[in-house]
Order: structure tokens, then C-alpha cells, then sequence
């Protein structure tokens, strides 16, 4: 069913109504005085009327349902592609170490470096959501690394060192404490 229908039902009703307003104005033509035939025939067809009336507003109710049904279809049909995309993407990733008890996984093959690819969220990977992990904080030692749909952080190893930290000989003083004379 569709709009055309909808116009069709209306149409219908609008002319249901006219007749019935013209049957209402007929008692004038009987001089006051109506047949029950008349009257039957004028409560029969405000009934029809109400139930069409019924039947429309049902059936406008029905269309939104089909709407919002094929709406979810094509919602679902969205999903499903992503999750085929996710398969695809799981059964490509390589699970990596990139620090000691600190996994990513790495998709597809590639000549770039380990540190030059985008690095997915291991535990949203696994229920086939594909998340990036981001580099969150930058410490001499170390960074951290959080995923932002389930939190998931990891821990590598990097090469910076302290601002102003260098590594130099320590220089003994030349005056003696009371530690180096043993007290």
C-alpha cells in the first residue's frame, strides 16, 4: 500500500461524508417526517463511514511500521558489511609485541616499519571493531598508548632520555665527611 491508496481511502471518505450530509438534508424533501428505511440507511453509512475512517488511520500507522522496518533493514545491511569489512581485517591482522606484555595488531602486509603503521586495539579487533590505538603520553623510557572505545592501554619502550639528564662522571669532593673517615 502505498500514498496512492492513502489518496484513494480519503477521497472516499470525503465522499462519504458529502452523501451523508445529503441525506441529512432529504427530510426536508419529506416534509418533516423521515422513513426508518431512511434512517437505517443514514446510521449504516456513518458507520461505514467511522470504519473507514478506522481503516485509514490504521493503515497510515501500518505504513510508518514498513518505513521504520525497511530503515532498520538498511541499518542492518550497514552493519553487516562492516562486520564482513571486520572479518576480512581479522583474518589479514597479525598480533604483535611491541613491549614487554604490550600487544597491537598490525593489518595487512607491509614494507613500513612496525612504528610507522597504525597499531589496532587488540581486545576491540577481537570483537571486530576496528579502533586505533593514540599515542597518549610520552615519557623518557616509555609511552602510553590507550584505546578511546574500551580503554585498553599499553606500555612500550622509547629512546628519549631526561631533559638536562646526561650521563657524567660524578666528581668527589676533596674535603672529607665524617662517612669517609668511618665516624
Amino acid at each position: 500500500m502505498d500514498a496512492t491508496d492513502l489518496e484513494t481511502a480519503d477521497l472516499a471518505l470525503r465522499t462519504g461524508n458529502r452523501l451523508v450530509d445529503l441525506v441529512v438534508r432529504l427530510p426536508g424533501l419529506f416534509k418533516g417526517k423521515q422513513p426508518e428505511e431512511l434512517k437505517s440507511a443514514l446510521q449504516a453509512a456513518r458507520d461505514l463511514l467511522e470504519q473507514v475512517e478506522t481503516l485509514k488511520d490504521q493503515k497510515l500507522v501500518a505504513l510508518q511500521e514498513i518505513n521504520a522496518l525497511k530503515q532498520q533493514a538498511v541499518e542492518l545491511e550497514k552493519r553487516n558489511v562492516e562486520l564482513q569489512q571486520a572479518d576480512l581485517d581479522l583474518q589479514s591482522a597479525n598480533l604483535r609485541s611491541v613491549g614487554p606484555g604490550a600487544f597491537v595488531y598490525l593489518i595487512g602486509e607491509s614494507v613500513e616499519s612496525v612504528e610507522q603503521r597504525p597499531w589496532y586495539c587488540v581486545p576491540c579487533l577481537d570483537r571486530r571493531k576496528k579502533t586505533i590505538l593514540s599515542l597518549q603520553e610520552r615519557r623518557p623510557g616509555a609511552d602510553r598508548y590507550n584505546c578511546s572505545a574500551c580503554g585498553y592501554a599499553i606500555q612500550t619502550p622509547n629512546d628519549l632520555q631526561a631533559a638536562g639528564a646526561t650521563i657524567a662522571p660524578i666528581r668527589r669532593s676533596r674535603r672529607r665527611t665524617d662517612f669517609d673517615q668511618g665516624f
